[in-house]
């Protein structure tokens, strides 16, 4: 009975293995897709990230004083980014006194934590929050469309181009003036900005539930596996 749990669990296993690494090929194949629709050609202008609008680096206002916090205002920290760029905020925010002492940004703004752990995550609000030092904001001006902002920070080339400015201490950071000079490249044209942030958005929709349904996958062998030894172990108790 052994060998045979032994041999089911194996199989379970590499089945397991092998999905986990398509998951992880679609996460690189798109981050390449991003790179390849948002490097432009000739006639696309490079911009430094400053150039598109008002950046800031947000603050946390004093925890010890409870009047700063309360649901007037969302606050964002780098939990609340999703890998769909949306922005989910579910713990208290600010009060209005509270975002007078933090930094704020109006709604459509391009967010991305610049420092630890989760340094590169990207994200767009879709109404005004404030946010806190761990993040950057860009709020550009109507010549530019920020979703493909957001795609472009998403790339590959421009993740690289954070974490290579980082530097390499055991907490990395990109400071504000570091971050607002890293490069974006758009067309000219914002009905053109806007077809290929349409294509992008379509694209990753469809890499999500692909890797969604290999997470269900995922998620049904371990239960399989776990079946499977509850079964073994009644039989046994049963003989």
């Amino acid at each position: 009975i052994v060998a045979k749990l032994d041999a089911v669990f194996t199989e379970i296993d590499r089945e397991v293995q092998n999905t986990n690494e398509i998951i992880n090929l679609s996460n690189t194949n798109l981050k390449k897709i991003i790179d390849d629709k948002t490097k432009g050609n000739d006639n696309w202008i490079e911009f430094k990230v400053k150039d598109l609008g008002i950046v800031k680096t947000g603050n946390t206002p004093k925890s010890s004083e409870k009047e700063n916090y309360g649901s007037e205002i969302p606050f964002v920290k780098p939990p609340h980014f999703n890998s769909d760029g949306s922005i989910t905020i579910t713990d208290v925010g600010l009060s209005k006194k509270g975002s007078k002492l933090s930094r704020s940004a109006p709604a459509n703004s391009v967010l991305m934590v610049c420092i630890g752990a989760t340094i590169g995550k990207v994200g767009i609000n879709n109404i005004d929050v404030c946010f806190n030092q761990q993040i950057n904001s860009v709020t550009s001006s109507d010549k530019f469309d920020p979703e493909l902002i957001y795609w472009q920070m998403r790339g590959k080339r421009f993740q690289n181009d954070v974490i290579q400015n980082a530097g390499q201490a055991t907490l990395p950071i990109i400071n504000k003036s570091k971050w607002q000079n890293l490069s974006i490249f758009l067309p000219e044209s914002l009905n053109e900005q806007i077809e290929i942030r349409t294509l992008l958005r379509k694209i990753n929709t469809e890499t999500e539930n692909f890797i969604n349904n290999k997470l269900q996958k995922i998620q049904n062998l371990n239960a399989l596996k776990t079946a499977i030894l509850k079964k073994a172990l009644l039989q046994s108790e049963a003989a």
